[in-house]
């Protein structure tokens, strides 16, 4: 919205005035020669936002001899009011907010992100973070507090809202049940409460988009359009390897170190306040048997982040696996180089026959011939090129599986 004003021989005239700020003649008592506003006077302020100020001419300047009359200076002020909220533009949703955050990610891929917090307790990114969990199977679920999912109101999200606005808002401790795996043994999950889910979920609307554009194409698990069905297709998609060598890392959502992973976290993320809620979900602890417990390592399965946070970690995995070790490197010529062990029986097959072609006693052209059809039955068995090795990689969240092609 601009609103224009044109001062000249005390005469004014202005286009509209829709946006509720001061009147025109308000304006002009508030301001001095130069256009800025008095010390006095904080109509401005209260108002409008950007202001700028340039010159026209009027005709208040005195006459010369002999010449016409002559212009002089008077304020043009062209008033821009603002009505852009300082957190989110409310005309921006979600998802372009998210669209933007992956764009400003893609194009650089080192940059570190700055004023992330201020989303979390915004109404429609809360909003938008209980309807991505409600359709989970244990949305439901009550937590250590009792509330379930279907319990959360308006009125909670807005108390939610103020207690993240504030830095009032403390995670509670997760409720600790098992149950039971394939092979006998318990698997332990951490429930959150109802509100933890809506804040972890959040977290993970602003999270996601940013290291979606750095995660490896070998990498399945817990992504956006990215399924078991995805990894065993690239499993499928491979030539029969020679080796195949399958991995499961043991207890890992039990023993992450939190002080890695927070290191980690902080190559991308420069907002200490979304860091520091982040490490409270962390050291929140879990009740069991009606007693709190710490917890000193790991990531609670059951989270609504954790999975996220495990491939954070597991990411610098992928990039030693794939530029260290020379994993999934785009297919070139099949065969690397000439092999040595060919050339060496050629060489000697090439030595014998010209030995042949001398030689005129018949016991050592019979013994040459010998040699001769023993060197090109190896030869016939040997590759003159050596084929190249290749190491295919795939994970699936913390379970592995290396291809070796020959």
């Amino acid at each position: 919205m601009r609103l224009y004003y044109h001062i000249q021989e005390g005469h004014q005239r202005g286009i509209g005035h829709v946006c509720g700020c001061p009147t025109y003649d308000q304006r002009v008592k508030s301001f001095g020669a130069t256009g800025e506003p008095t010390a006095t006077n904080s109509l401005w302020d209260r108002s409008c936002g950007d202001r700028t100020a340039l010159l026209g001419r009027n005709c208040r300047s005195t006459l010369s001899a002999g010449k016409p009359r002559t212009w002089g200076r008077a304020v043009v002020l062209i008033v821009r009011c603002s009505l852009r909220r300082r957190e989110l533009d409310p005309l921006r949703t979600v998802q372009q907010e998210q669209a933007h955050l992956a764009k400003l990610a893609a194009a650089n891929p080192t940059k570190r992100f700055v004023k992330l917090y201020r989303l979390l307790y915004q109404p429609q990114w809360l909003d938008a973070a209980l309807k991505a969990i409600r359709s989970n199977k244990g949305f439901n679920t009550p937590g250590p507090n009792g509330v379930r999912g279907s319990d959360l109101d308006d009125q909670r999200l807005n108390k939610l809202a103020e207690q993240l606005r504030t830095g009032t808002y403390q995670p509670t401790p997760v409720r600790r049940v098992f149950i039971p795996k394939r092979n006998g043994k318990l698997r332990p999950l951490g429930l959150p409460s109802a509100e933890d889910k809506v804040v972890q979920s959040a977290i993970k609307l602003i999270l996601e988009p940013i290291y979606e554009q750095s995660f490896r194409a070998c990498s399945h698990g817990f992504r956006p359009q990215r399924s078991c069905h995805t990894a065993l297709r690239a499993s499928l998609l491979q030539r029969t390897p020679t080796w195949t060598i399958e991995g499961d890392l043991q207890s890992y959502f039990d023993t992450i170190d939190h002080g890695v992973l927070l290191t980690v976290l902080r190559k991308k993320i420069a907002d200490e306040r979304l860091i520091e809620l982040i490490r409270k979900f962390l050291k929140a602890g879990y009740l069991h048997q009606q007693h709190w417990h710490p917890t000193w390592s790991g990531s609670p399965q059951g989270g609504v982040l954790s999975p996220l946070l495990a491939n954070v970690l597991l990411h610098e995995f992928d990039q030693y696996i794939e530029d260290t070790l020379g994993a999934n490197q785009p297919k070139g010529r099949e065969y690397a180089d000439h092999n040595p062990a060919y050339n060496r029986i050629n060489l000697k097959l090439n030595r014998r026959s010209q030995r042949l072609r001398r030689e005129t006693n018949p016991e050592k052209r019979a013994k040459l011939l010998a040699e001769i059809q023993e060197l090109a039955r190896q030869r016939s068995h040997t590759p003159s090129m050596r084929p190249v090795r290749r190491l295919t990689y795939i994970r699936y969240a913390d379970d592995v599986r290396h291809f070796t092609h020959r």
